[in-house]
C-alpha cells in the first residue's frame, strides 16, 4: 500500500466521527472568521478527544483578521505563539471549508441548516442573531474565558483577577442575552504564585478550547445543561 494512502486511512482512523451514546451522530459545524487563531486551538482541542467537526464556516475577511490578531497578541505578549493554517493542515484534511461575506446571512443560515448542524460552535467574536441561533438542531455552543454566571461580558479574565477570585472557562449554550445561556461544563484554569496577567492571558486561550470540548463531549454523553438566573452574574 502506498505510504499517502496509509497516511489517508491513518487521519480517517484517528478523527472519528461524533456520536452520542445511543450511537447517533451527532454534526457539529465550526464557525469562524478567516484564518482566526482559535479557530485552530478548537480544531486541536477536538482532534484530542477525537471528535471531528463535519464542516467550517469562514467569514472571509483578512484586514479584520489581521487586527484581531494585533490585539490578542499585545494581551497575551511573547508567552504564547498564535497558530496558523500550517499547523494543523493535517487535522483538516477531509473537512470541507465554506467562506461566506457575512456571518448572521441569510446564505449563512440556510447552508448551516442544509449540512444538518446539530452544534453549530462559533470560535470568533462576533453577534449572533437570533435566525442564527435557531438554525443548528441542538443549538450554538459557546466557551467563555471566565466562570459563569459570575462574570459575563467583556474583561472576563480581568473582573476576577482584579477581585481575586478563581479564573476558568464556561462552555454553554447561546441565547439572545450576553453569557446567559444554559451551562453546559466549566472548570477553574489553575493560576501559580508569580504569574503575569499576559501568562494567564496565554493560558487561558488554550484552556478555554479544552473547556469547550470537554462540554461538547459531556452532551454526547447525555448530560444536560443547567440553566443560570439572570441576577446571578455582573
Amino acid at each position: 500500500m502506498a505510504a499517502g494512502l496509509q497516511f489517508s486511512f491513518f487521519i480517517m482512523d484517528f478523527l472519528k466521527e461524533s456520536y452520542d451514546r445511543e450511537g447517533k451522530k451527532t454534526n457539529i459545524t465550526m464557525l469562524t472568521t478567516f484564518d482566526h487563531p482559535n479557530c485552530w486551538e478548537y480544531l486541536k482541542a477536538l482532534n484530542e478527544l477525537k471528535l471531528k467537526p463535519q464542516a467550517i464556516i469562514a467569514k472571509q475577511g483578512p484586514k479584520s483578521l489581521n487586527k484581531v490578531r494585533t490585539i490578542i497578541q499585545k494581551r497575551i505578549g511573547e508567552n504564547y505563539e498564535l497558530l496558523k493554517l500550517n499547523d494543523v493542515q493535517n487535522i483538516l484534511k477531509g473537512i470541507p471549508f465554506y467562506f461566506t461575506d457575512k456571518i448572521n446571512s441569510k446564505e449563512t443560515v440556510r447552508l448551516i441548516k442544509e449540512l444538518k448542524t446539530d452544534l453549530l460552535i462559533p470560535t470568533a467574536d462576533v453577534i449572533i442573531k437570533k435566525s442564527l441561533l435557531d438554525a443548528p438542531t441542538q443549538g450554538v455552543v459557546n466557551c467563555h474565558p471566565a466562570l459563569l454566571p459570575k462574570y459575563r461580558g467583556c474583561n472576563a479574565i480581568e473582573w476576577p483577577i482584579l477581585e481575586n477570585e478563581p479564573i476558568g472557562s464556561t462552555c454553554h449554550f447561546m441565547d439572545e442575552g450576553i453569557d446567559t445561556g444554559p451551562i453546559i461544563f466549566k472548570e477553574e484554569m489553575p493560576v501559580y504564585q508569580g504569574d503575569t496577567y499576559e501568562q494567564i492571558r496565554a493560558r487561558s486561550f488554550i484552556f478555554n478550547a479544552k473547556v469547550m470540548v470537554k462540554g461538547v463531549k459531556s452532551l454526547l454523553e447525555g448530560k444536560n445543561a443547567k440553566p443560570q438566573r439572570e441576577k446571578e452574574g455582573k
